[in-house]
């Protein structure tokens, strides 16, 4: 189990993460501002963070894992839930990228099947953390492209890294 933290600082990386991810309707429609001002919420997502690869003479192979995982966010002063209507009705939605507007202090999540966009105003020092619970079917599986990063990919695109706690080595 793997914990993940992000900031306005590195929240574009946060995408990387959890492009595609599924997240059921019920919980994004369902959502409200708890006491401590965050929000929470599960999501089953591919590990686009941590793929293998295998070279072919022709081609490469790249393989994809699946999670169940949860994301908090902290510092939230508003929930902005404008018409949150599937387009389709779908049980599940499909997280498309994670916006952050520095003069609003505007968070938003663009879903692939919503009409709009699930909007949040957290104040300046806002957190995000995303844990990774346990491995999923979820999107697990190999597609003949070169997508994603390994795990030396990632660390040298971003060599500053993000703020990560692997909790299975704690125990």
């Amino acid at each position: 189990m793997k914990e993940y933290y992000f900031n306005k600082d590195n929240i574009e990386r946060l995408n990387i993460f959890i492009y595609d991810a599924s997240v059921q309707t019920e919980d994004i429609t369902n959502l409200m501002v708890s006491t401590d001002r965050t929000i929470e919420f599960p999501l089953e997502r591919r590990c686009f963070e941590n793929v293998r690869r295998k070279k072919f003479l022709c081609f490469t192979k790249t393989f994809i894992s699946g999670m169940s995982s949860r994301i908090t966010i902290f510092g939230v002063d508003k929930l902005i839930k404008n018409n949150l209507v599937s387009r389709d009705n779908a049980s599940n939605q499909f997280i498309l990228e994670i916006k952050y507007n520095d003069i609003s202090k505007i968070v938003s999540f663009v879903f692939s099947t919503y009409e709009n966009i699930l909007k949040m105003k957290v104040i300046n020092n806002f957190s995000i953390k995303l844990i990774d619970s346990n491995s999923s079917s979820f999107g697990t599986g190999s597609v003949f492209n070169k997508i994603g990063f390994t795990f030396e990919e990632y660390n040298r695109t971003f060599p500053t890294g993000i703020v990560t706690n692997d909790l299975n080595k704690s125990k």
